[in-house]
């Protein structure tokens, strides 16, 4: 079994190493979204991004929270906290999952008026806003 101190660099290292590997994947995805899509359509990829970054805010540090619960009662395998834990973490992922999926659909349907994009890409926005709202919401 490993130690506390084992498991704290496992911890440690891992993530820093999403870190790392988020880094690279941005600094990657820009120069290849460059040389695949025009100024214009670069931009509203760009600003959907951000706009689903903010969507996913709505996690509200609730990943981390379950997570710890989850940590902190694995080893009693006399209660049910463990279960309880699980179960109410994977309810509250998923009425997120929907709010976040309602809101970037609503939102994709006002944000061409509202952002002033032009008509000739409106369309094409909100189907990407929608498609990045869906995708955030599935994670």
């Amino acid at each position: 079994m490993p130690t506390r101190s084992k498991r704290f660099t496992q911890s440690l290292v891992t993530g820093y190493g999403s870190i790392v590997v988020n880094i690279a994947f941005s600094l990657a995805s820009v120069p290849l979204a460059l040389s695949y899509l025009n100024k214009e359509q670069f931009g509203l990829w760009a600003l959907a991004l951000q706009i689903t970054g903010y969507l996913s805010l709505i996690d509200m540090g609730m990943t981390g929270a379950v997570g710890r619960f989850l940590a902190d009662h694995k080893d009693d395998i006399n209660g049910d906290a463990y279960t309880s834990h699980f179960a109410t973490g994977n309810l509250v992922f998923l009425i997120q999952a929907l709010i976040l999926l309602a809101m970037g659909m609503a939102f994709a349907s006002i944000a061409p008026a509202l952002l002033t994009i032009p008509s000739e890409l409106a369309s094409e926005f909100t189907f990407l806003l929608q498609i990045l709202s869906l995708i955030s919401a599935l994670s």
